[in-house]
C-alpha cells in the first residue's frame, strides 16, 4: 500500500472509537503495543513502513472486548533489525483501520 506522501498514514487511519497505544515512543528495542479490541470480531495487528510497505505481523485473533497487549521486538519479518526510523503500527478491525506514528531510534 502507498499512500504518496511519507507523511500520511495508511489510507483510512488514524481512526476513532479504539485505542492503540505504544510503550516506549520512540524506542530503542521492544514495544508494548496496547490496543482495545471489540467482541467477537477479528483482529489484526501490523507494522508498516512510512510508505505502507508491510514489515512485520504482530499478531490476529478474535476480540475479547478488552484492552489487549502485544510486545514487537523491533525486527522484520526475516528476524532482522529494523533501521532506526519511523514506523506505522496498524490495528484493523471490523473495516476499520487505526494506526500510531512510531520512531524507532538507533540503539547503541
Amino acid at each position: 500500500m502507498r499512500t504518496g506522501t511519507a507523511s500520511a498514514p495508511p489510507r483510512g487511519v488514524p481512526g476513532r472509537g479504539l485505542r492503540v497505544a505504544l510503550a516506549p515512543n520512540p524506542a530503542t528495542a521492544a514495544v508494548t503495543i496496547s490496543f482495545d479490541t471489540i467482541a467477537g470480531r477479528a483482529w489484526r495487528l501490523e507494522v508498516l513502513d512510512l510508505l505502507g510497505r508491510h514489515v512485520r505481523d504482530i499478531g490476529s485473533g478474535s476480540g475479547s472486548g478488552l484492552l489487549e497487549t502485544r510486545t514487537w521486538s523491533g525486527h522484520d519479518g526475516q528476524g532482522a533489525h529494523v533501521p532506526a526510523g519511523l514506523y506505522w503500527v496498524r490495528l484493523m478491525t471490523d473495516g476499520r483501520q487505526f494506526a500510531r506514528r512510531l520512531a524507532m531510534l538507533q540503539a547503541y
